[in-house]
């Protein structure tokens, strides 16, 4: 039977002093339009910004679509869809970072679920290791999570009140991609590096293209430099 459930990222690097978004970021796209349409956009005289929602969202939509790809070649399985919600964010960025909220659809709950678990024990072993790095208390961090393998293969399905669904298909998408590229030490960003790398290097998503001028002065020499690039 078909069902949805609305998910959260977990290892999605978020938009604070990221690859994705910096305290650099607005210099360096200015920068590169000056560079490639030969307008002087003075950053002393010009007050020029990105448009953060519409940022995000972008990044967001195309986030979900490449991690929807992703996990369907780690589970071999392809009857499910993911579509992009919103972009959740923390209060104060101290000890948490946005996550990309999504629905994942079911076209078979119980064959999806069946495919799942069939993947854990496959990567027992591996899965086993990162729960345990990633789920164990220590000082100064409390999990609300099991740190034992064995009771996540009732807990990805039966406990939607933490993220074991989600951590579960990011674990195994970070195994595949790092699988995929031969890598004999795990890198543990692999996921949320190979999508910006594939957005960027595609450009389907492109943060030139949502600068905006914050005063009518700024807009216009923005659009100036946009102007002659084309």
């Amino acid at each position: 039977m078909e069902q949805t459930r609305e998910l959260y990222t977990q290892r999605f690097g978020g938009f604070y002093e990221s690859q994705w978004l910096n305290s650099d970021s607005v210099y360096n796209e200015v920068y590169n339009l000056e560079i490639n349409s030969g307008v002087k956009l003075n950053l002393e005289k010009y007050d020029i910004d990105i448009d953060y929602n519409a940022f995000t969202e972008k990044v967001g939509k195309e986030y979900t679509n490449e991690l929807e790809s992703i996990f369907k070649k780690a589970l071999g399985y392809e009857d499910f869809n993911m579509e992009f919600v919103r972009i959740s964010s923390p209060r104060e960025y101290n000890f948490a970072t946005d996550q990309i909220v999504y629905n994942l659809t079911t076209k078979d709950d119980d064959k999806f679920f069946e495919v799942v678990r069939t993947k854990m024990r496959e990567h027992y072993d591996e899965l086993k290791d990162l729960i345990k790095e990633r789920h164990t208390s220590y000082d100064g961090f409390f999990s609300f999570m099991s740190n034992n393998i064995d009771e996540w293969f009732d807990e990805v399905k039966e406990n939607e009140r933490r993220p074991y669904l989600e951590c579960v298909l990011e674990y195994l998408a970070e195994i595949y991609l790092n699988d995929e590229e031969g890598n004999e030490e795990p890198d543990n960003r692999i996921v949320d590096n190979t999508i910006y790398e594939r957005l960027y290097n595609d450009g389907i998503v492109w943060i030139e293209e949502y600068l905006i001028g914050n005063d009518e002065e700024s807009q216009k020499a923005l659009q100036s430099a946009f102007d002659a690039m084309h």
